[in-house]
């Protein structure tokens, strides 16, 4: 039969829970672990918020909360407005220009160069981001790439 699990993974850290219904995250440093589990056994992982409730559409940069909470419902704010992923923007917005891609292609990128087996949940009322996220399903990030998106160290 088919078995797949289905958590929050993604280049945001879910800092809480922005449901309150004891939400799984694999995503930030203190899931390394989970991860790598995922990545040896290649259980599917269905990745919802894989944009972070659109902390990572590149509609806002980095530092500027008050535009993010112009941009994000009250559930990402919740869950993602928050330093670590401030840090993390800054970053992604920097290997967004080296690459000569969007952030949110970047961010998707992100989770295609993980080695696990992973099937990104995103949504979108324009059909123009929805492209522009199948299209980071081309664009891999090298090792040292994805250090620096999570760690800010190549």
């Amino acid at each position: 039969g088919l078995s797949v699990s289905s958590q929050n993974f993604g280049l945001a850290v879910q800092v809480k829970d922005p449901w309150g219904g004891n939400c799984v995250t694999i995503s930030g440093p203190e899931n390394s672990e989970v991860r790598k589990w995922y990545a040896q056994n290649q259980m599917p992982v269905l990745a919802y918020s894989a944009l972070g409730r659109g902390f990572f559409s590149g509609r806002f940069e980095a530092g500027d909360e008050e535009g993010a909470k112009q941009i994000l419902d009250s559930y990402a704010q919740k869950g993602y407005l928050y330093p670590v992923n401030m840090e993390r923007l800054m970053r992604c917005q920097k290997l967004a220009k080296t690459h000569g891609c969007t952030v949110a292609q970047t961010a998707m990128s992100y989770l295609f160069s993980n080695r696990m087996n992973v099937f990104a949940v995103v949504s979108t009322g324009n059909p123009d981001r929805m492209k522009e996220s199948i299209r980071a399903s081309n664009l891999r990030l090298r090792e040292e790439e994805v250090n620096f998106l999570e760690n800010g160290f190549f």
